[in-house]
């Protein structure tokens, strides 16, 4: 069953938004991984990959990960607080981050290394309203993953 979880990544006094999209399997997370590699390796123009919450009749969210017509990750159920959580790091935050993660065969959440998937993305869409952060908090993105999982 897929799954979205908030990992907010530690940083300075506060916390960069960020998101983890949970597979099954680790091999499922990379399958996701290379879908979007492959997505930006092919030639051509194409459209940016959409990231979306929407309020569903449960009073939850549905978010939705969309590869420009080439397919979509969606999971159904989400928490409020997930949408809320963003917004509320936007206020500091330029960008906030998609992660990859997994079961493993403990049957215990992992993140998919950063160094093989990570997207920094800028805005989103929330019931219809883009969103997009602030730059209070300048943020070294390149050091960040690049120490992911010394």
């Amino acid at each position: 069953m897929i799954q979205l979880r908030y990992v907010g990544i530690p940083y300075e006094s506060s916390q960069i938004p960020a998101v983890c999209i949970s597979m099954d399997t680790e091999k499922d997370a990379i399958a996701i991984a290379e879908s979007v590699r492959d997505y930006y390796e092919t030639p051509g123009e194409k459209p940016i990959i959409e990231v979306s919450f929407n309020k569903n009749r449960d009073r939850n969210y549905d978010f939705h990960f969309i590869l420009g017509g080439r397919g979509s990750v969606d999971v159904t159920g989400v928490s409020r607080d997930i949408p809320e959580n963003i917004i509320s790091a936007l206020a500091e935050f330029n960008n906030y981050v998609i992660l990859l993660g997994f079961t493993n065969d403990k049957g215990v959440f992992e993140i998919l290394n950063p160094k093989i998937f990570h997207m920094v993305k800028r805005g989103l869409t929330i019931d219809g309203n883009f969103v997009m952060g602030e730059e209070r908090i300048k943020v070294n993105w390149v050091s960040i993953f690049n120490n992911a999982n010394k």
